[in-house]
């Protein structure tokens, strides 16, 4: 392989890097942080989003997912989400 070709694939690898962080970052709340971790910090920052904790409001968010669907599980009438 010659050094362009490394280089391209070097470049596919930072970019997909990028997009999981965002994509990590988004799932628990911080979406800003994910895209600011992966673009300077690449798969390292990937690591740091995977330990990185949820937002309170994305707790309460996949709590309130939680209850919805045991409580349709059980068979009770469960309102819709507003």
């Amino acid at each position: 392989m010659d050094p362009f070709q490394i280089l391209i694939i070097l470049l596919i690898l930072y970019i997909l890097a990028v997009i999981i962080c965002a994509k990590l970052g988004n799932k628990k709340g911080r979406r800003d942080l994910g895209w600011i971790v992966g673009l300077f910090l690449g798969w390292l920052g990937v690591v740091i989003m995977l330990v990185v904790s949820r937002t309170h409001e994305q707790e309460v968010l996949n709590a309130r997912r939680r209850l919805r669907v045991e409580a349709e599980a059980r068979g009770e009438m469960v309102p819709p989400e507003s």
